[in-house]
């Protein structure tokens, strides 16, 4: 998805060797204890900018402890140490570039969401976690509360308006610690943090799709955009993904065709938000094309490319970028389909071309893909009910016995890997990145259709 992988691993070799190896005083002292400790071997240091990239990793000693020292004239942020390598159990930690000790202490016994820090050293980071765990504890009452009230089939009743008017104090207070911590910290990246909570909460009266339509078209109300600094943090990526992920809503079910549309108004909101400054509207721009590029949404990628690309300065991107643009144009409806050649399981040497006169049904597939192997048995059967049509199959997979593994259970297909991966000579042809991709080519050998996602109506 979009979300847990939208993550860009920079080179990292410099900042690497400068955590961890700095003399006492020409360094800022991070440390930390995880109490009851007996899952969690290293902590991996995160820094942001588009996207994340890991610049150290320390292990936890037997006690629970870590400790790591960052050189004193890093880039003041919030940098994320993520303890679970396989899930996203974590502490966002501010390095104000003041502070020379930082320590806190974490029960990782506690179910992860009610999980807190405790910093004994680092005043800008106790201010924060103490308005964090007084606000999400508060947040947490007035999402039952909220529950109870969407869910309550006859309004009127007394218990209804009882536990009404216990949710709207609380949102008011909630509002008010917010509001107050806010206008009083003297601590840059608290403040910061504390404008990215929560600032907004629907009617829980009204339908839940209002509700969470209403959320997302307030989803940027109070957050800054317009601030540098904020780079070096996880609030622009994060906030970033959870706006577009409102279309990945599988509880609202999108339509293929709303989930298109959607995708582009998030485009245009988060472009235009970041607008007010140079660096940031190229930063929102390249990060979301990395992103729909990571989850294969070419249609996403295409309109972000045709819209916003010209709007880039020169970059290390601009060759994949140009690729990109003229595959729309040689890849369109009504061009003639790519040629590729491949060698048969005998040896004997074929060509697309070969089949001039069928109609063809080109599918990119690769045996790790889920999607793929959802619709794979939905393509055999239509297959079945389109005996004239030739389901030509490009696997991707570079392990071979996986391939044949998996392709043995679709018959009827012509079947074909030369186990480059995307870098082979069809992938290439087709400027594949992503997988399932499918291409209906007529009898003329001309592209009538492009698809992403396979339907038994595809024409």
């Amino acid at each position: 998805m979009f979300y847990p992988t939208m993550k860009i691993i920079l080179n990292t070799a410099l900042l690497l060797i400068s955590f961890g190896i700095c003399q006492a005083q020409d360094s800022i002292r991070i440390s930390g204890q995880f109490l009851h400790n007996t899952r969690f071997a290293k902590v991996v240091v995160q820094k942001f900018n588009v996207g994340s990239m890991d610049i150290a990793a320390v292990p936890i000693q037997s006690d629970g402890r870590f400790s790591i020292a960052a050189p004193k004239d890093l880039e003041a942020g919030v940098y994320r140490f993520q303890y679970s390598q396989s899930g996203n159990e974590c502490v966002d930690v501010i390095l104000n570039g003041t502070e020379p000790n930082i320590h806190f202490e974490i029960d990782v016994e506690v179910e992860a969401s009610k999980r807190f820090p405790v910093f004994t050293h680092s005043e800008e980071n106790k201010a924060y976690y103490t308005f964090k765990k007084e606000t999400e504890t508060k947040n947490v009452l007035i999402a039952y509360q909220h529950q109870y009230l969407s869910g309550f089939p006859i309004k009127p009743e007394a218990s209804y308006a009882a536990v009404l008017k216990a949710y709207n104090k609380n949102v008011e207070t909630y509002t008010k610690i917010r509001t107050q911590f806010i206008e009083k910290t003297p601590f840059f990246w608290a403040k910061q943090l504390a404008l990215y909570s929560n600032a907004f909460f629907p009617t829980p009266t009204e339908h839940w799709r209002l509700q969470q339509y209403t959320a997302h078209q307030n989803f940027w109300m109070g957050k800054p955009t317009n601030d540098e600094r904020l780079l070096n943090s996880p609030l622009y990526t994060d906030a970033i993904l959870d706006f577009v992920q409102y279309y990945m809503n599988a509880e609202v079910d999108f339509t293929e065709e709303e989930k298109e549309v959607g995708y582009q108004r998030a485009i245009d909101t988060i472009v235009a938000r970041f607008a007010g400054n140079e660096r940031l509207h190229q930063f929102a721009i390249t990060y979301l094309q990395l992103g729909f590029k990571e989850i294969g949404n070419e249609k996403a990628l295409q309109y972000l490319d045709e819209k916003y690309a010209p709007l880039l300065t020169k970059s290390a991107e601009d060759t994949a970028l140009a690729k990109r643009l003229a595959a729309y144009e040689r890849l369109g409806k009504g061009q003639i389909a790519p040629n590729f050649k491949w060698a048969t399981a005998l040896g004997d040497s074929m060509q697309l071309s070969d089949f001039k006169g069928n109609e063809v049904l080109l599918v990119f597939w690769s045996s790790d893909c889920p999607h793929c192997l959802e619709e794979l048995p939905l393509v055999q059967k239509w297959a079945e009910a389109h005996p004239g049509i030739i389901i030509l199959a490009v696997n991707v997979d570079e392990d071979k016995n996986r391939h044949l593994m998996e392709a043995s259970k679709y018959t009827g297909f012509f079947h074909l890997n030369d186990y480059k991966g995307i870098k082979g000579a069809a992938s290439q042809a087709y400027s594949i990145f992503a997988t399932p991709t499918f291409f209906r080519i007529d009898k003329e050998q001309k592209i009538r259709q492009k698809y992403e996602k396979f339907s038994p109506n595809i024409e």
